[in-house]
């Protein structure tokens, strides 16, 4: 490896490092706490992808500018300290750009272009400080070739990886709002908007979601900064205190109001094992949904309330052994909530369905997902329909959906 690699290397290498590094650190805290990257860039990943695929575009640009003669012989350092001047502007307008994206409400495609001009002009000063002079001349139409095929790898595989982001932060989304937890489903909602994505969130688009979350976490953080007597409350004030707590992702202060009426009040147990399973903390939920099932799975047969408890309670098992990276052990528990509960049946054959689908194992998968269906059709039979469809056309899956 000659100098000229190296030092071609390394000017690839800052052109991503130091942009990332710079915007980064520009990033203000709200944005952090909603583990953003800096505007419009939605998240670090989406970040680095822009970068990194507009090298190619940049290096073809470098090489013209490097066959100038003007330029052809100019040491890196202006180049890069122009790289850093570009790297801290665009950190300076950052926050400023973030608003005026989301006001703007453009679609996809136009965000896409915003973002992969930013990133060019970003790494271009990099890619020209990493090239050495030109040697020998280039043919008009080889430029232009390059340029096409420079300019395709910088749109095309961020547009793919944006797609893909936007449907598993929706997805991601719409399960925070189920679980009331409001503010950081608004972070991943403000990402969303900067994607540009359509995909529905709760029946809404992310634009119209991120409006109704501004207008309802300020009348919460209004609500939230009135004085609450602790000492007076009653475990219904304190329930209702710990909820208005957890919208605003303020879990240690709602874990506070709730642990006095452990265990006594089950609704205080479960919402507790679910702000311990968001602060993974794994083996406190675990033991706080276990209490649950021994105290109430016995009437569970015949109180619809304690059910549905011991329904929540299975769920939250589950999703603990999931996240906590333990599949065979959220499989045991999905199957024992099975046997345990049979008026949920179709619950725990689409969980278990869903369960098997993600871990590649389709022809369980299917023989759950079409049994709870034919249990619950108007209740399951839409995501029960999508995660087969999922299955016949985008997985090997197929092969077993084609048996069948």
């Amino acid at each position: 490896m000659n100098r000229s690699d190296v030092r071609l290397i390394i000017g690839s290498l800052l052109a991503v490092v130091v942009p990332a590094a710079f915007l980064d650190l520009g990033n203000d805290e709200g944005r952090r706490a909603a583990e953003l990257s800096a505007a419009p860039f939605a998240w670090r990943g989406i970040l680095l992808a822009h970068l990194v695929a507009a090298l190619p575009l940049g290096l073809v640009l470098a090489a013209w500018v490097r066959s100038l003669p003007a330029v052809a012989s100019s040491t890196p350092w202006p180049w890069v300290v122009l790289g850093s001047a570009m790297a801290g502007l665009g950190a300076a307008i950052s926050p400023d750009l973030g608003d005026a994206v989301a006001r703007s409400e453009f679609s996809a495609f136009p965000l896409l272009l915003l973002r992969s001009g930013l990133a060019f002009l970003l790494v271009v000063p990099w890619c020209v400080a990493a090239l050495g002079p030109a040697t020998g001349t280039r043919r008009p139409w080889s430029l232009g070739v390059a340029f096409g095929l420079g300019l395709g790898l910088a749109v095309i595989p961020c547009a793919l990886y944006a797609e893909v982001m936007a449907a598993s932060r929706t997805q991601e989304a719409a399960a925070l709002l189920t679980q009331k937890r409001l503010a950081k489903a608004e972070g991943i909602v403000t990402g969303l908007c900067e994607l540009g994505s359509e995909r529905p969130i709760n029946m809404m688009t992310p634009t119209e979601m991120r409006k109704q979350l501004a207008d309802t976490l300020r009348a919460l953080r209004w609500e939230a900064s009135e004085p609450f007597p602790t000492t007076l409350a009653s475990p219904a004030d304190r329930l209702s205190r710990a909820v208005l707590l957890v919208q605003l992702e303020r879990l240690d202060d709602s874990a506070a109001l709730l642990r006095p009426l452990v265990p006594g009040d089950d609704s205080a147990t479960l919402m507790l094992a679910a702000v311990y399973q968001n602060q993974q903390r794994w083996t406190e939920s675990d033991a706080l949904y276990a209490a649950i099932l021994e105290k109430l799975l016995p009437l569970a047969p015949t109180e619809d309330a304690a059910r549905i408890a011991c329904r929540t309670a299975f769920d939250g098992l589950a999703d603990n052994a999931r996240l906590a990276d333990r599949p065979a052990d959220a499989e045991a528990i999905l199957n024992r909530g099975l046997h345990e509960l049979p008026a949920d049946a179709a619950h725990f054959h689409f969980l278990l369905g869903r369960h098997y689908h993600e871990a590649g194992r389709f022809r369980l998968a299917l023989d759950h997902l079409r049994t709870a269906a034919q249990l619950d059709q108007a209740g399951l039979g839409a995501p029960t329909d999508d995660l087969i469809r999922r299955i016949r056309t985008s997985t090997p899956g197929c092969l077993e959906a084609g048996s069948h």
